[in-house]
């Protein structure tokens, strides 16, 4: 071989070795720049879950709740709202969710929670779906109501709605007048038996339009209107 094949022979090898470099810088931008698969990992999974984003709905009987505590990375597990307005989460056993929004219920899980179990617990909570009883109307409970009020009696809770103190008062008969309506009481078991009173003052609900301070009634609950008293 003479000297001008040689030089001709390493002159392409030359070539060959930098259009290889090049296809090799084409096809690792390539790489990079594809967008993520719908399997990656990495990717926010509540994009692919089912669960409603309706922060305003309050939960109700019947309801089916996503719960999923980041750390112990699982994934998220299936609860009922059941017809006491309860769900059992793990951990911390039955908690009262009636009425209330799934961002109100994670944070009141995330306090529980990290009270006994967790230093620090991101709690997830979604709405799957909501209850189907609610087109059949169906009684779920009742609450008593006694006392300084025109019909004194048990009113029905129907599943799909939520019944606060302002409408069982409405509902039977209204208040009297000598009701004492800046203190009535609702009592409330718990479900360990153990009874707990709240106090509500309907003269900023119905008279000031306060509706922010309107309760949430559970099946089981008792409101009592006291006598108001009279100060000569």
């Amino acid at each position: 071989m003479n000297i001008g094949t040689g030089c001709a022979i390493i002159s392409n090898m030359r070539i060959l070795i930098i259009v290889l470099l090049g296809l090799a810088t084409v096809f690792d931008a390539t790489a990079q720049a594809a967008p993520a698969s719908a399997g990656n990992t990495n990717a926010p999974d509540h994009a692919a879950s089912g669960r409603t984003a309706d922060e305003s709905h309050r939960l109700e009987a019947g309801d089916l709740i996503s719960f999923q505590i980041r750390e112990d990375k699982k994934p998220p597990m299936s609860l009922v709202v059941t017809d006491s307005g309860e769900v059992h989460a793990p951990y911390v056993g039955r908690v009262d969710v009636f009425g209330k929004t799934c961002r109100e219920v994670a944070a009141e899980l995330k306090v529980l929670l990290e009270t006994d179990y967790y230093k620090h617990a991101t709690v997830i909570v979604g709405l799957d779906t909501m209850s189907r009883v609610e087109k059949v109307d169906k009684v779920i409970g009742q609450v008593i109501v006694w006392g300084e009020v025109r019909n004194p009696g048990a009113v029905d809770i129907r599943a799909g709605h939520t019944l606060k103190v302002s409408e069982a008062i409405l509902r039977v008969g209204g208040l009297t007048d000598s009701a004492d309506k800046k203190n009535v009481k609702i009592i409330r078991t718990d479900e360990h038996g153990a009874p707990s009173t709240l106090l509500v003052n309907l003269h900023n609900i119905m008279d000031k339009g306060k509706t922010q301070d309107d309760v949430p009634i559970k099946p089981g609950d008792y409101i009592i209107v006291d006598t108001r008293l009279i100060r000569f």
